[in-house]
C-alpha cells in the first residue's frame, strides 16, 4: 500500500475553490455504547444518558473547529457543548422536552 502525503489539495483550475477535509469522523451507537466506525477517534466516554465525550487520537491546535452531525432521532436533537477541547468533543442528545436520551446511531465529522 502507498501513502500519499500532501499539505493541500488544489483543483485543476487553481484558485477557484478551497477544499476542507474531515480531520475526525465517527459513527457510534449511544445505546450500547460502541463505535461502529471512525477515523482518528481513540475512544468514546459515556458520561450519562445522552452525554458522550468523543476522544481524539491527536490533539487539534485549537478547540475552534466546525462539526457536522446527524442522528436517527427525528424528534430529538443532538449537539455539541462548549466544553470542547483540543482533545475531545462533548456530545449531548436530548428529546424535545429537554431530557437527555441515547440515540441508536450518531455520526459526525470535524473540519478544522
Amino acid at each position: 500500500m502507498s501513502i500519499l502525503k500532501v499539505n493541500s489539495i488544489e483543483p485543476a483550475n487553481a484558485g477557484s475553490e478551497d477544499y476542507f477535509l474531515a480531520k475526525v469522523w465517527i459513527n457510534y451507537d449511544q445505546t450500547i455504547p460502541a463505535i461502529s466506525a471512525s477515523g482518528k477517534v481513540s475512544s468514546i466516554t459515556d458520561d450519562g444518558v445522552g452525554v458522550f465525550n468523543i476522544n481524539f487520537s491527536n490533539a487539534f491546535s485549537s478547540a475552534n473547529y466546525a462539526s457536522l452531525e446527524a442522528s436517527n432521532a427525528a424528534q430529538n436533537r443532538c449537539g455539541f457543548r462548549s466544553e470542547n477541547t483540543t482533545l475531545l468533543l462533548r456530545h449531548v442528545c436530548e428529546n424535545d422536552s429537554g431530557t437527555n436520551i441515547d440515540n441508536q446511531w450518531v455520526t459526525f465529522g470535524i473540519i478544522a
